[in-house]
């Protein structure tokens, strides 16, 4: 039994931190974000490929973001209870705590297989739209959650991954600046009012994303994973941070760490 117990130990302290906050602190942030009336919340889904296998798996976790949303609500639960709006498919609201949430959730693909999606004519379309929503949610929002890859880098990433001849995902060009980031933070350091809170549950993010967002928007909070993160841990993840967030309980968003 003694045995045991120093095996699970040794195991519970070399488990990582699923996320990492920075920039403004969660005490001043939530202050902040209890005085407004108003509360415009984005959850937007990069393409989740899982290459090289051809399955793409955001269309299904936006699914199940919409269905928590609109499920009766139980006992203290807080995200449920919302009604889709009659004139934006996206757009889901409810009043809490006399505060009106507006919470937008988007995904990036058309289909759950890649090679389908790169062959679609709707597939750059939807993938132009969650990267220009993303783009405006970064000063139009107070809270915006991206859950995707990374891309070494080169992420958010909202559009199928660049690929070599043997179908594994071309790591090294988006290393070399390929993709979303640099027109991210480009307009990022040009707002002059930005959101409240940035969380980025991708890969490595930390690593990849935090010092230069955080040099760019001191007054923004980042919540990054400073690790390799799965799909279904990112969504758990992010909407965990998001009822601690509205629950203004900074311990609890604090668990992440």
């Amino acid at each position: 039994m003694v045995k045991l117990i120093s095996i699970l130990f040794v195991f519970l302290l070399s488990i990582p931190a699923i996320g990492n906050i920075s920039g403004k602190s969660c005490e001043q942030t939530i202050n902040t974000i209890k005085l407004k009336k108003e509360l415009k919340i984005s959850l937007i889904i990069g393409y989740k490929d899982a290459r090289p296998a051809r399955f793409v798996g955001d269309r299904y976790e936006k699914n199940v973001v919409v269905y928590k949303l609109e499920k009766e609500c139980a006992g203290e639960e807080i995200l449920c209870g919302f009604k889709r709006s009659e004139n934006d498919a996206f757009l889901f609201t409810k009043i809490w705590n006399d505060k009106k949430l507006l919470i937008r959730v988007l995904n990036s693909s058309v289909t759950e297989d890649d090679d389908e999606n790169r062959q679609h004519p709707f597939q750059n379309w939807l993938s132009q739209r969650a990267r220009k929503e993303f783009l405006l949610s970064l000063h139009q929002a107070d809270i915006l959650f991206y859950n995707g890859h990374s891309r070494a880098g080169g992420g958010p990433d909202f559009f199928p991954p660049l690929l070599k001849k043997d179908m594994q995902v071309d790591f090294t060009r988006y290393k070399n600046g390929y993709g979303s980031f640099h027109q991210i933070l480009n307009y990022f350091k040009k707002i002059n009012q930005p959101l409240k809170i940035l969380g980025l549950f991708s890969c490595n993010a930390t690593q990849l994303f935090e010092k230069d967002l955080a040099t760019k928007q001191k007054e923004v909070m980042l919540i990054t994973a400073p690790h390799l993160i799965y799909f279904k841990e990112a969504l758990d993840k992010s909407l965990f941070a998001l009822d601690a967030i509205l629950r203004y309980d900074c311990n609890r968003l604090n668990q992440l760490l």
